[in-house]
């Protein structure tokens, strides 16, 4: 219940729109409920005394309620799809934001092709929750009531007969809710492992095509497909089982005892064919919004997991998190010192044990200052770049910024004073212009100058769309070289205190 509760905040900014959604399926479900009754008017009495002007209007009644009725379910359903879809959009953007908050230490325990098959594919089964089923199933428990009072009144005794097939249908409904919800979960599960190995096998394929792998990487991948294939497939069969049974211990006791039981009080003369053809139309309208009711039951346990999989990223914390007395830094770096610093990190494979990155780390850097750090593989070069970085914090010693703790600054106001230039090429598939800028409003005449400090103009420019050239995935359609030197005009453009 917590977690529909928590999911209500998605919901919550279209709440008026939803309540329109309900009146409009409760107004389509009233306009139907006279129809049967109309029908039985007609068969009962009009046909029988040949009345061809009261048949006319009766007819046109009907044909009415029907036209006025397909008018309302038009616009719930546009009206539907358009909630739906902005719920969706809201639950993946807030997912990407959190994501993007995430250090870079997430990342190497979670894949990313894992990581976007939650964001599309989980996201997707979430609609189970706010899809017209729900909204239908609420509206229906106003037509089960007037329903069952037209049943009633038709016949007490087979209405009370056909009320028995509930007892089946909820001893099934309790069976099939937790291996549904277990199944869609597994489902899930396998989907991201699959998106996670091809994400991983396209990003390394010239590793592939070079060392002639692709037959043990097909191999491999051709097993996560499998699996999928087997749990997709045991995921049918349980909904189709659970259609199957629904039907047969309803639709076929209903059939026998209406047909029998009111054939009988037919041919007694105790209820009318209008009224048993009127009743069965009625018990079997009926019907639907009980066994949509357990469709939408199963239905909602695939929902209900793929909620439980987005409410486990959300709620993953930060590593980082900015501190509620830290403030922006607006003066310049003038000073980074660290004292005495030891930095340990889990072990990515056991989780236990703590590696211990940095030992006793002291010194000091002052504007003006060019500092090299040498050392082995290991030695914890990178992790001393991703404390300046505030990727970590220090386990123990003190790491200062002008003087003042880290902490005391926000995360993002550091590393907006700081340019960054990776040995790995982080370029975007965009132009140039734009991977330069990153979303700056800048100038040609800057992007111009700090092309010509990286000694990149030449070659821009002799680009047959210059800046506006995308450069594809990671800058592929660059050499190497270009690359680097984009990067580098990248970090001119920030005008930083700080160059790594």
């Amino acid at each position: 219940m917590n977690r529909l509760l928590r999911f209500w905040i998605y919901l919550k900014p279209f709440k008026w729109m939803i309540a329109l959604l309900f009146l409009c399926i409760l107004v389509s479900i009233l306009i139907q409920i006279p129809i049967p009754l109309i029908q039985k008017e007609i068969i009962d009495t009009t046909l029988p005394a040949k009345q061809m002007d009261r048949l006319i209007i009766l007819v046109g009644l009907i044909i009415g309620l029907y036209g006025l009725c397909y008018c309302f379910d038009l616009f719930k359903n546009l009206l539907s799809v358009y909630v739906r879809q902005k719920v969706l959009t809201s639950v993946r953007m807030e997912m990407y934001r959190h994501l993007q908050k995430m250090p870079p230490q997430y990342y190497t325990k979670n894949q990313s092709g894992s990581l976007l098959s939650r964001v599309l594919m989980d996201v997707e089964y979430v609609q189970n929750l706010a899809n017209d089923e729900f909204f239908l199933l609420i509206s229906s428990i106003f037509k089960v009531v007037i329903v069952l009072v037209v049943l009633v009144n038709i016949s007490g005794t087979l209405t009370l007969l056909c009320g028995s097939v509930l007892i089946p249908l909820v001893i099934i409904f309790g069976v099939l809710r937790p291996v549904a919800y277990r199944s869609n979960k597994e489902l899930m599960e396998s989907h991201a492992s699959l998106s996670g190995k091809i994400q991983e096998n396209l990003v390394s394929m010239k590793l592939i095509q070079t060392e002639s792998l692709q037959e043990y990487k097909g191999k491999q991948t051709e097993s996560y497909c499998r699996d999928l294939e087997r749990v997709a497939m045991k995921r049918g069969r349980i909904g189709i089982s659970g259609n199957f049974l629904m039907l047969l211990f309803s639709n076929l006791p209903l059939y026998g005892m209406i047909l029998g039981l009111g054939g009988g009080m037919v041919i007694k003369g105790t209820l009318t064919i209008g009224a048993l053809i009127a009743f069965m139309q009625y018990i079997f309208g009926l019907v639907k919004p009980v066994t949509l009711f357990f469709r939408f039951n199963l239905n909602l346990q695939a929902g209900l997991s793929a909620l439980d999989r987005i409410f486990e990223l959300l709620d993953t914390k930060l590593t980082i998190p900015d501190s509620s007395s830290a403030k922006i830094l607006n003066s310049e770096i003038t000073t980074i010192s660290f004292k005495n610093i030891d930095l340990f990190y889990p072990d990515q494979h056991t989780l236990q044990k703590k590696i211990h990155a940095l030992r006793n780390i002291s010194f000091s850097i002052h504007k003006g200052d060019i500092v090299g750090i040498v050392g082995p593989s290991g030695s914890g070069k990178t992790s001393l770049v991703n404390l300046i970085l505030r990727f970590y914090s220090p386990t123990s010693g003190g790491f200062t910024v002008n003087g003042k703790p880290a902490d005391s600054f926000t995360v993002k106001s550091i590393r907006d004073r700081i340019a960054y230039i990776p040995q790995e090429e982080y370029l975007f598939n965009d132009t140039i212009r734009n991977n330069l800028a990153l979303g700056r409003p800048l100038s040609e005449k800057e992007l111009n100058c700090a092309l010509k400090q990286a000694q990149a103009y030449d070659f821009v420019h002799s680009l047959k769309q210059g800046l506006d050239t995308i450069i594809g995935e990671k800058g592929a359609t660059l050499s190497g070289g270009e690359r680097q030197r984009i990067i580098l005009a990248r970090a001119f453009l920030k005008q930083p205190d700080l160059y790594i």
